[in-house]
């Protein structure tokens, strides 16, 4: 098995595979993802004794292979217990035994060894906050900012684990996303303007309600949206090629919305496509794709 090649969706080093001969049902063995060797089409693996099973040297050949272990490595959040709050060491303890869970997005550090999420107890809550905003007085902290609270009682840590496993998620489906400056990294900001290249505008804007299809852009750099108010995104393909669009929300405590496309619709935007021109009811007939406002 060393140096061959296997399926796999790229799981990260140091992740472990159990290989399974035809349809069997348990594993004749498992494999290690090495160090730089993994990509989303293949994993360069050795043989690795797992979950009780040696090492074994001979696999079959044309295994399949099924993810048994995954070490997330740089996936990872930092997050540590504020020392100065009450009950922290306790608090501590509880929450190593959710970070050794095997599919924890979470490291637990000392508060000196640069956190990025702060855990703080209260007297009836816990606080999960962004480790700039915590060192701010709660009546100075910008507006907009994370902040999760939690109920402290004897389902506090693993509710915390859970907020903590979220924000990783939603933090790494953050750095997935790239703006218009980062294309160039994929190949394609940089090619010139006739060229079949990938370049889709997400413009938000603010609606009257629901009748309303065509909206008001908001122009704003930090813009304040008030509960009740309709808000929603168009997007329009400027490119010369067609585009497979997904379009996700995160908000400030991460939870993840699938904006773009809804049940049963095709999230293909044709080439030179425009969501304010190219209507549903547009007068060519053609079941075209249509501004997505809410």
């Amino acid at each position: 098995m060393e140096g061959e090649r296997r399926p796999a969706v790229g799981p990260d080093p140091g992740s472990v595979l159990a290989v399974f001969k035809g349809d069997a049902q348990k594993p004749v063995g498992h494999v290690k993802v090495g160090e730089n060797q993994s990509s989303l089409t293949f994993s360069i693996v050795t043989p690795s004794a797992f979950g009780g099973l040696p090492q074994v040297g001979d696999l079959p050949e044309g295994g399949v292979c099924k993810i048994v272990f995954a070490d997330y490595g740089d996936l990872k959040i930092r997050a540590a217990v504020d020392p100065a709050s009450g009950g922290s060491s306790e608090l501590r303890d509880k929450l190593r035994a959710e970070e050794r869970m095997q599919r924890s997005l979470f490291v637990l550090v000392g508060i000196q060894d640069s956190p990025e999420w702060i855990i703080r107890n209260r007297p009836t809550e816990i606080e999960i906050l962004p480790r700039d905003v915590a060192s701010i007085d709660e009546d100075k902290r910008p507006g907009g900012y994370a902040l999760i609270r939690i109920p402290r009682d004897e389902n506090a840590p693993s509710a915390i684990a859970r907020h903590l496993n979220r924000i990783a998620r939603g933090q790494n489906v953050l750095k997935v996303g790239t703006d218009q400056s980062q294309e160039v990294m994929r190949g394609s900001a940089s090619a010139p303007e006739s060229a079949d290249r990938v370049d889709v505008l997400v413009e938000t804007r603010r609606f009257k309600g629901k009748t309303d299809k065509v909206g008001t852009p908001v122009t704003d750099a930090n813009p304040v949206f008030q509960s009740g108010e309709w808000i929603g995104w168009v997007l329009t393909n400027r490119g010369g090629a067609s585009a497979d669009v997904t379009l996700l929300f995160v908000d400030n405590e991460f939870k993840l919305d699938l904006i773009y496309p809804r049940d049963h619709q095709f999230n293909r935007l044709p080439a030179r496509f425009d969501a304010d021109r190219d209507r549903p009811d547009s007068s060519d007939g053609e079941d075209r794709q249509g501004p997505n406002a809410w």
